[in-house]
């Protein structure tokens, strides 16, 4: 089952972001560290990474393991910066409505639609 990466350091924005998403059908995985991310990046499921960018260098860091680690991964941006920060495949501003992150989670193909039964 393909399966989606969230970090967030803000604990609540983290949970509110795997909440919303396993309400959806997906399987996500919720690390609290950069660490702990890094490491999910090698989970052979992993169909996209779903990162808050306003936690500056340590979640700017995963993003670009993830190019490089995983190059076909699809990885959604949310950032309350004004200027738009372009690492991502979307990016969404911060906050954003959990309508607009399901569609681009959507979006992105069938590789990160949920396994329905």
């Amino acid at each position: 089952m393909p399966c989606l990466l969230v970090y967030a350091e803000d604990a609540e924005l983290r949970s509110s972001l795997r909440e919303l998403l396993a309400l959806e059908g997906h399987e996500v995985l919720a690390p609290a560290t950069p660490a702990e991310a890094r490491a999910g990046l090698a989970r052979p499921a992993l169909a996209a990474l779903v990162v808050d960018l306003d936690d500056g260098g340590p979640a700017e860091a995963l993003v670009r393991d993830a190019r490089r680690e995983r190059p076909g991964l699809r990885v959604i941006t949310l950032s309350g910066a004004l200027e738009p920060v372009l690492l991502g495949d979307v990016r969404l501003s911060h906050p954003c409505r959990p309508g607009e992150l399901l569609a681009a989670v959507a979006a992105l193909g069938p590789a990160t639609s949920p396994a329905r039964s």
